[in-house]
């Protein structure tokens, strides 16, 4: 099997079959909403994708799943950016693959997550 790749068009052959790479990032926080926070620059990045036509895969520690709604107002504007779930199609956890809006079911039923944060405050 060879696999080639141009960056250009995120397109990888196999086989002779030309198929669309996903779109793959990390992110810093994911609100119970499915929507996460991370460098500036992510939510363009996934908006493209998006209209492209592109998957947007995001690795996610477990850990990191949030039981808080996303941000009304950008903390560090000049840093982060907060992306909708709906630029997301799929997230990548120690526990396997999520869906966005599978993401407040998951708090619900790992402790650690749903009481953790309680004792933050």
């Amino acid at each position: 099997m060879k696999a080639s790749r141009s960056s250009s068009s995120r397109r990888a052959t196999w086989n002779g079959r030309s198929r669309r790479l996903p779109s793959c990032v990390s992110e810093r926080t994911r609100s119970k909403d499915g929507s996460f926070k991370n460098k500036i620059g992510t939510r363009p990045l996934t908006e493209a994708a998006r209209r492209l036509g592109i998957r947007t895969l995001v690795a996610c520690e477990l850990l990191k799943l949030a039981p808080i709604p996303a941000p009304s107002v950008e903390d560090e504007p000049e840093l982060r950016d907060t992306t909708p779930s709906e630029f997301v199609d799929e997230i990548v956890t120690e526990e396997g693959p999520l869906a966005p809006e599978d993401v407040k079911s998951q708090i619900a039923r790992t402790p650690f997550l749903r009481d953790g944060y309680r004792l933050l405050r």
